[in-house]
């Protein structure tokens, strides 16, 4: 059963989703300004019934949003999205890759992101900040090269 739940949410993710690498910065206070990387999984659709089961049968969150354009279109219908990020998101991308037809690609490059995560057994080493360096080189190349294959238009 699994597997067709599986299969389902591959095929609404092929048709409504989005996988993508977020990247901001982190403006709290005592930390030095840098980009903060994150992989995010939503899906946004007008039919909630489909959101809400997604929500159901997988972990993740679901939000109603109306947007601003509705006032310029009022037969618009509301969008509800359902997303995950960071470690749930490529966990769940790992048991869909498979079932994956038009965005296998952006989800082998999440998955390839979760390299780029120091580990605890690292941030003990002694080379910590070349760690860091490193991974951070890498997040910034897996977040280019998602950037790239989520660009609207035609390639030249």
């Amino acid at each position: 059963m699994r597997e067709l739940k599986l299969a389902y949410l591959a095929g609404v993710i092929d048709s409504d989703g989005c996988i993508h690498i977020e990247r901001y910065v982190d403006s709290r206070k005592g930390r030095n300004r840098r980009y903060q990387y994150n992989v995010r999984l939503q899906i946004g659709m007008t039919r909630m019934e489909v959101i809400e089961w997604i929500g159901s049968n997988f972990f993740g969150e679901t939000r109603k949003f109306s947007y601003k354009i509705k006032s310029k279109y009022p037969n618009r219908n509301d969008i509800t999205n359902w997303r995950i990020s960071s470690r749930q998101a490529i966990s769940l991308l790992k048991e869909l890759k498979e079932y994956l037809v038009l965005k296998k690609d952006r989800a082998e490059i999440a998955i390839e992101f979760e390299k780029s995560i120091v580990s605890s057994k690292e941030s003990r080493s002694l080379s910590l900040k070349k760690v860091r360096e490193r991974k951070m080189k890498l997040k910034e190349e897996l977040y280019n090269k998602m950037k790239e294959l989520n660009m609207r238009g035609v390639k030249a």
